[in-house]
């Protein structure tokens, strides 16, 4: 597991100390959220690190419906890079008036992902655990396998 962890925080890493730094958000933050919506980098479309609906791409993917998995087609955004993919979920969470709770939380990793829930960024009834566990399975070292993949 740690190799795919290694190769997530080779591509997304840089993109997400860049986008924490300059919206004041912990980049593990960032990190987590894009990790388990792309099973840590092996299911990412276009470019899109936060699966952000839009009119680019179509796939099946799941929703919850009464709390039960359901598979349904659906259109996602598309990105020219993992930096766009960042910036745009940023954009959202910082224009979309349902997150305005979100965006005070910003230094509390356990709270921002339970607002983002309950804002409906997610369908998924255990979201915000879901992210929790993710975030406290980033590496500590992260940005030390971020700067040996710079490095080379």
């Amino acid at each position: 597991m740690l190799i795919k962890k290694e190769r997530f925080i080779s591509v997304a890493g840089l993109p997400a100390l860049a986008v924490g730094h300059a919206y004041g958000i912990d980049p593990k933050i960032l990190l987590a959220i894009a990790a388990l919506e792309t099973g840590w980098g092996e299911a990412v479309l276009g470019n899109n690190y936060f699966n952000i609906k839009g009119n680019d791409i179509e796939t099946t993917t799941t929703e919850y419906i009464d709390s039960k998995p359901k598979k349904i087609r659906d259109k996602f955004r598309a990105y020219a890079n993992p930096l766009e993919s960042f910036m745009d979920f940023m954009r959202l969470i910082l224009t979309n008036p349902r997150y305005e709770l979100a965006r005070y939380l910003f230094h509390s990793p356990g709270d921002f992902f339970v607002a983002l829930q309950k804002a409906g960024y997610a369908t998924d009834p255990m979201y915000a655990v879901k992210c929790m566990a993710t975030y406290n399975s980033i590496p500590e070292d992260w940005l030390d396998i971020l700067w040996e993949y710079i490095k080379e």
